[in-house]
């Protein structure tokens, strides 16, 4: 029985059945789920055994109240089932639900959201709406509620006015997903007119064809996959294409297509029944022909015929055929529309809930990359990496530095002996150019968190620790070498006397080794209490909302200790205040002024680049963290111009000066003088530039000079033994010639009168001659 979905006219055609005629032993129908209700409620008062072929409501699951009835067909309880199993394979797990408001498809959403909440899905939106209305308000409501897998409960008439208003609101793939009934004959889709309106909108057939592309569709198995011996002796595939022969040659006008199988199947199930009832009802000395509806025996008849329909087991055109309950036990397909034709990509049993998946089918989701659609509104994560021109264009600069100071390092200690590099300390100098090839091997690791590494793999966390440990040595070795050399020159220098002082080469090893071991303990105890974190920084800041609902944000990745600005603080405070330390030791040593050759100013000028390009280059770290290549590049830049600087203002002077000397340019002689304008010494042409050899000069000049005075000291001894004489002989003179005025003035002596006394006073240069 079929009755184009009218209860009343279903109830009225069964009630003339039973009425008159010959007396039926079983109600075969209705196909639609509103009619097969009431005619159910019905034929328990007759007796009756009643079998659908394609009622599917949820409502005849009742047991109670349809205690009769029997399908064919899988219960829309099992369809929902099937619908999650594609959730869950794609990892759905917020859903909306939007039905028509017939029993059938609001009971099928009932069921369906009860099934949702027992498989822990959020059911974002629930709406309705009439099959003489609009959807379009129940429409808005699941765009509102930003909801992306739509699961419909409609007949295909209504289904056409949904898909219209939901290609106007943008509610189709590829990102919005849509699981409706797969029952709908095979054309439901196609438009008898041009176009279709619903309200204030129209759609054409294309724009409807672009509105259901890809939808997914849940149905019983039509046809069993594979090759099987059915009950009649035909194999699923012989009988189907003997039905497209019948229904070619003798097409019905209310067929509802390829659902023949279920019709097939629910006959031989009443063929099975009655053919088996016989020998039960013969035990009871009763027949077929014997039964009547209301009569002592008709519970008899009615209990030996639903025995053998729950007990009742064989191979039918849709697969194996058996009941629980009334309700058919089998195989649920999931389809897809793909090119206009629903392409089976699973099954769902629902007697065992296992699913097994058409791997050959490739889905085209229509998405970029292909991937899955999200069950929400998404949230789009685009790493910001430096760029990969910008790495290669700063390595190759670094790579020019480095080979650089390698060349000065290599020269340098070749011409260790000739002055003026004989006279520095060679090890300071060379150490501190090594811990500037240290400072620019890291720059080659400040990208690792660009993706060259897996930020799941532990080798990462590893790199980002040897990273920090390359940064922290090398910058530890020039810091020292940098604050020995400029305190050995000052401590030199000090002093009221002037004088300079030899400082021994072991203190200003030591002074380096303390700074750099202080700074690898530090370095130490930073790994040891704190842990190199990986994590991801979004930048909500520059975030961007579709009108869908989508947004699309930032992400810098970041690998670095979880207490960074701590430990940050605490290394770079202290070597900040030693390194400054240090530039004021450079500044008060640069002030001895040696004309050409004054090596200090270099040092005091290192220091200085290097107070400045690490404030900035820590200070770029922290602040610039959401520009990384802006980061990198500030970053790259100062650790290469320090690092240049350094070795360029360390060797580079002394080189030149020792090429001038080897070509024989003679150099101008020089003061030293401080602040007080005090002169020190005078250095011949060829002294040496450095100022322990002043003060040997010195020394030497000193040693002289108390010789000379010495000398002098004997000198001045002989003269007043003469004195001594000569006084002595006066003295006697004056008693000689008491009386008589001596003329002593040489000037009033004329040649001829000098006497014997006169010529003893010359004689002992008491005359000037």
């Amino acid at each position: 029985m079929s009755f184009q979905c009218d209860a009343g006219l279903g109830l009225k055609l069964l009630y003339d059945q039973v009425t008159t005629g010959t007396t039926k032993l079983a109600v075969f129908g209705s196909s639609c789920s509103v009619v097969t209700q009431q005619m159910a409620r019905i034929t328990p008062y007759y007796n009756l055994i009643q079998l659908s072929y394609l009622s599917s409501s949820p409502t005849l699951n009742s047991r109670d109240d349809y205690s009769t009835l029997y399908r064919t067909y899988p219960s829309e309880t099992s369809i929902s089932l099937a619908r999650l199993e594609l959730c869950r394979r794609y990892n759905w797990k917020k859903i909306a639900i939007i039905s028509e408001s017939l029993h059938v498809c609001s009971k099928t959403a009932q069921i369906m959201s009860q099934l949702a909440k027992a498989k822990k899905l959020e059911i974002l939106a629930i709406t309705e709406f009439g099959d003489r209305e609009d959807p379009l308000q129940a429409l808005k409501i699941i765009k509102k509620m930003k909801a992306r897998i739509i699961m419909g409960g409609f007949t295909s008439t209504s289904a056409l006015k949904v898909f219209c208003r939901a290609y106007h609101l943008n509610l189709t793939t590829p990102k919005y997903v849509w699981m409706i009934k797969g029952w709908f004959n095979s054309n439901w889709w196609k438009l008898d007119q041009e176009n279709i309106t619903v309200g204030n909108v129209s759609c054409t057939q294309a724009q409807i064809n672009q509105a259901i592309d890809g939808y997914f569709s849940n149905d019983g198995l039509q046809i069993y996959d594979q090759p099987l011996d059915t009950v009649s002796g035909l194999t699923p595939q012989e009988w189907n294409k003997l039905y497209n022969q019948e229904m070619a040659q003798k097409p019905l006008k209310h067929a509802i297509d390829d659902y023949g199988s279920f019709a097939y199947d629910g006959i031989w199930s009443l063929a099975l029944m009655l053919d088996r009832s016989i020998s039960y009802l013969k035990r009871q000395n009763l027949t077929l022909e014997g039964f009547r509806y209301k009569s002592n025996q008709s519970i008899v008849y009615r209990n030996t015929f639903q025995n053998i329909l729950d007990h009742l087991k064989f191979k039918g055109i849709t697969g194996p055929v058996s009941f629980h309950d009334g309700d058919r036990l089998g195989k649920i397909t999931i389809k897809r529309f793909i090119n206009q034709r629903n392409v089976i990509i699973g099954q769902f049993d629902d007697k065992t809930s296992n699913t097994t998946w058409n791997n050959s089918t490739d889905i085209d989701w229509k998405t970029q990359g292909n991937s899955v659609p999200t069950d929400w509104r998404t949230i789009t994560i685009t790493n910001l990496n430096v760029s990969e021109m910008v790495y290669m264009i700063v390595m190759i600069h670094v790579g020019l530095v480095f080979a650089t100071s390698c060349i000065l390092m290599a020269i340098y200690f070749y011409y260790r002996k000739e002055p003026p590099i004989a006279t520095s300390n060679i090890i300071l100098d060379l150490f501190m150019g090594f811990g500037t090839l240290l400072c620019l091997s890291y720059v080659g690791f400040l990208c690792l968190e660009n993706g060259i590494v897996d930020p799941n793999n532990k080798i990462l966390a590893f790199l980002c620790t040897f990273r920090s440990w390359l940064l922290a040595v090398g910058f530890s070795i020039t810091l020292g070498c940098i604050f020995a050399n400029s305190w050995s020159t000052y401590r030199s220098l000090s002093g009221r006397s002037y004088r300079l002082r030899k400082i021994k080469k072991s203190h200003s090893y030591g002074i380096a080794m303390s700074i750099f071991i202080f700074n690898i303990i530090l370095c130490s105890l930073r790994a040891t209490v704190d842990q190199v974190e990986i994590f991801n920084d979004t930048i909500w800041s520059q975030r961007q909302i579709q009108s869908d609902g989508d947004i699309f944000v930032l992400q810098v990745r970041i690998c670095r200790f979880s207490k960074y600005i701590v430990w940050d603080a605490v290394i770079f405070g202290i070597n900040g205040i030693i390194l400054l330390f240090g530039a004021i030791t450079a500044w008060q040593a640069q002030r001895i002024d040696i004309t050409n050759s004054n090596y200090v100013r270099y040092l005091a000028i290192t220091a200085y680049n290097l107070i400045i390009s690490t404030s900035v280059a820590v200070t770029m770290s922290i602040v610039i963290v959401e520009r990384p290549t802006v980061r990198f590049v500030l970053i790259s830049f100062f650790i290469i111009l320090s690092s240049l600087s350094t070795n360029c203002l360390t060797y580079l002077p002394k080189i030149h000066q020792m090429v001038k000397d080897r070509k024989g340019i003679r150099r101008k002689s020089f003061l030293i003088t401080t602040g007080r304008s005090k002169t020190l010494s005078m250095v011949d042409e060829h002294a040496e530039f450095n100022l322990y050899n002043v003060e040997t000069r010195k020394q030497q000049l000193l040693s002289k000079l108390e010789n000379e005075i010495k000398d002098l000291t004997t000198k001045i001894t002989e003269k007043d033994a003469v004195i001594e004489r000569i006084s002595k002989y006066i003295n006697d003179f004056m008693k000689k010639y008491v009386g008589e005025e001596i003329n002593l003035d040489p000037s009033s002596i004329t040649e001829g009168d000098e006497s014997k006394d006169i010529s003893l006073l010359r004689e002992a240069g008491l005359i000037a001659l």
